[in-house]
């Protein structure tokens, strides 16, 4: 199912590579959320089944960590990006080098917008009820 995936994604976005890793991450990023549709799960949240990998790949859904797992394993190995996940307190999102620069999408809202550092610490403070200031060191 990765593979099939990884195909899918690199024949439907792959071809902008051409038009640079920042425009190949926001695409990912538009893709992951509107068109492949990862969501949060619905229910029964803290169940074990939304922490598995195999599970959210099929039903496409997932806790945080899950889903920004998913992301990053899903655009490096279809699109070569250099993506990572991202422990912050409360919460778990997924990075991105892009030259020199670090951003951040968080995979388990539906924006598909992607985050600079100090975005990134007020989407994380905004869903999790802590300071930016906290969030922040984590974001390095």
């Amino acid at each position: 199912a990765f593979d099939d995936m990884t195909e899918r994604i690199a024949e439907e976005i792959g071809a902008m590579k051409e038009v640079g890793e920042a425009d190949l991450l926001q695409a990912w990023a538009r893709f992951f959320s509107s068109q492949l549709r990862f969501r949060a799960p619905t229910g029964e949240y803290h169940l074990p089944v939304h922490s598995s990998l195999a599970h959210g790949l099929e039903r496409r859904t997932g806790l945080p960590i899950t889903l920004s797992v998913l992301f990053a394993e899903l655009g490096r190995e279809s699109l070569s990006l250099r993506t990572f996940g991202v422990p912050a307190p409360g919460h778990f999102i997924a990075g991105a080098w892009v030259g020199d620069r670090m951003f951040f999408v968080d995979p388990f809202s539906t924006t598909g917008r992607v985050l600079d550092p100090t975005e990134a610490a007020l989407a994380v403070a905004q869903r999790t009820g802590r300071s930016p200031d906290v969030i922040m060191p984590y974001l390095r």
